[in-house]
């Protein structure tokens, strides 16, 4: 075989592998990615038409079902505010710890954060009193109909008669419910089971998280009257103290 006829061969081989890498690259790949995508697009849609065919079939049992699926989210809604007012929530904890006999000492908001379709204020406080005092003060903040509190992160100092110093720290950072009394309870007898009995001093370090969500209507019963919504530059009582027009009644 004479090298003109072997270099005419490679020439012929070469065009050849590169109109196969051609089709192959810029015909059949895409095709078929595009028809595997065609084929999920139909699966999907196939398995949404079986599931409405037994929606169907049992519209009673679905509507019981989205009865009930409705009353649970007007529960929650029930359980949230629509907004997190810090300086409400600052007289609602005072109080509360006043209520419970337990002196509040620190109280400082973190700020504001967006998580999703709901909003999170984290907030530390710092008090001291009596262990019981502290338990049922913890419980009543979370149990609140006026906000909606989880209890993050504990820390607990104790004194002693002999002035030693015990400390016992709890954190539940992804527990979406906080952390319980009964957690609380635990951790004070696993310093010293007598510390409730005896009344010792107990100073306690709290993160509370605080939640709002445009659904909630969970507002209270402290709302601020008309006047302290009122613009700067008000020229009139009567504009001042006039009733607040929710604008959301409004919308036909």
């Amino acid at each position: 075989m004479t090298k003109e006829k072997k270099q005419k061969i490679t020439l012929v081989i070469i065009l050849g592998l590169g109109i196969i890498y051609a089709y192959a690259n810029y015909l059949f790949i895409p095709k078929w990615a595009l028809i595997q995508t065609q084929r999920d697009q139909i699966l999907k849609k196939t398995g949404s038409y079986e599931k409405l065919l037994t929606y169907q079939s049992n519209q009673e049992e679905l509507a019981k079902t989205i009865a009930v699926l409705e009353s649970e989210a007007k529960d929650l809604s029930a359980k949230i505010p629509s907004q997190l007012d810090k300086p409400q929530i600052m007289v609602d904890i005072y109080t509360m710890a006043k209520l419970h006999a337990v002196d509040p000492q620190t109280l400082k908001f973190e700020p504001l954060q967006t998580v999703g379709d709901h909003q999170e204020l984290a907030m530390n406080l710092s008090y001291s009193g009596q262990a019981e005092n502290i338990i049922n003060l913890i419980d009543d903040i979370q149990n609140t109909s006026l906000h909606k509190f989880a209890l993050r992160s504990v820390n607990l100092a104790v004194t002693k008669p002999n002035n030693q110093k015990d400390e016992k720290a709890i954190n539940k950072q992804t527990n979406p419910e906080g952390i319980s009394t009964s957690d609380i309870l635990n951790a004070i007898n696993n310093l010293d089971p007598v510390i409730i009995k005896d009344k010792y001093l107990l100073s306690a370090n709290l993160k509370f998280v605080a939640y709002s969500s445009p659904l909630g209507n969970a507002d209270g019963t402290n709302k601020k009257p008309a006047f302290m919504f009122s613009d700067f530059g008000t020229d009139s009582l009567a504009k001042m103290f006039e009733p607040l027009v929710d604008e959301r009644k409004s919308v036909p």
